[in-house]
C-alpha cells in the first residue's frame, strides 16, 4: 500500500501507511490514495508484490525453509471476494481444487510461485 501511495504521489497516505501498524489499517489507507488509476495500478502492483515477497523470503531463513517445502505445489489465494489477487472461491469450496473452476486471476499465487522459482532455481 505504501508503494501504491508513492506511485500516485500521495505523500499524506504514504506517511500514514508507513507510520501505522497492521495490515487492516494499511488496506484501509490504501483505498484512500488520491489520483488512483486502476489501469496504472494493475501495471505495477504485481511487481511491487514480487519485490516485497522476494525480500521477505530471502531475508528470513525460516520462511525460506517453508517456501522450499512447497516446491511442486501451486499457490492459490482462496478468497471468494478478491478476483484479482485471489481465485474468487473460498477455501471450503470444493471447486477450488481445479484451476478451470477458478473465478479469479490468482495474482497472489503467481507472485509467490515466481518468487519461489527465482530463489530455488
Amino acid at each position: 500500500m505504501y508503494n501504491k501511495a508513492i506511485l500516485f504521489d500521495d505523500k499524506e497516505i504514504a506517511f500514514k501507511i508507513l507510520h501505522s501498524t497492521g495490515p487492516k489499517r494499511h488496506r484501509y489507507s490504501g483505498r484512500k490514495v488520491k489520483n488512483f488509476s486502476k489501469q496504472i495500478w494493475h501495471q505495477h502492483c504485481k511487481q511491487f508484490a514480487y519485490e516485497a515477497n522476494h525480500a521477505k523470503f530471502t531475508q528470513n531463513k525460516n520462511l525460506q525453509k517453508h517456501l522450499v517445502e512447497t516446491i511442486g505445489k501451486c499457490f492459490a489465494e482462496a478468497s471468494p471476494y478478491d478476483r484479482n489477487w485471489g481465485i474468487g472461491l473460498s477455501q471450503s469450496n470444493p471447486k477450488n481444487i481445479d484451476r478451470n473452476n477458478w473465478r479469479g486471476k490468482n495474482w497472489c499465487g503467481e507472485v509467490l510461485e515466481a518468487v519461489r522459482k527465482n530463489i530455488f532455481s
